[in-house]
């Protein structure tokens, strides 16, 4: 099932989950959760809504890329620890970062 991992540096990443110190080699992260990930997109005439309202689209692109690292030391993260048939290894797959409900 589930773990739960904490971020005990960033870079390199280390993580650590149920007495395991992972690195790189042991993780995989969903792309948009990494550093250097960016999308762009195309976008033409038209609305679209928010949260607060409508607001006016015009043609052209559109390029989001985070400034900054996805988590910082401390940080809790959601694994899932992959199914291996090799004995004495396994990687963990980063899902998530959490956060405390207010």
């Amino acid at each position: 099932g589930c773990m739960m991992g904490v971020v005990t540096a960033e870079k390199p990443l280390k993580v650590s989950v149920a007495g395991l110190d992972l690195d790189k080699d042991d993780l995989l992260a969903a792309e948009w959760l990494i550093k250097d990930w960016s999308r762009e997109w195309e976008i033409e005439n038209g609305t679209a809504q928010t949260g607060d309202g409508t607001i006016g689209i015009s043609g052209g692109k559109i390029k989001i890329k985070p400034k900054e690292a996805y988590w910082k030391k401390g940080d809790k993260l959601l694994l899932i620890p992959e199914a291996s048939e090799q004995a004495g290894f396994q990687r963990f797959f980063i899902i998530a970062k959490l956060a405390e409900v207010e």
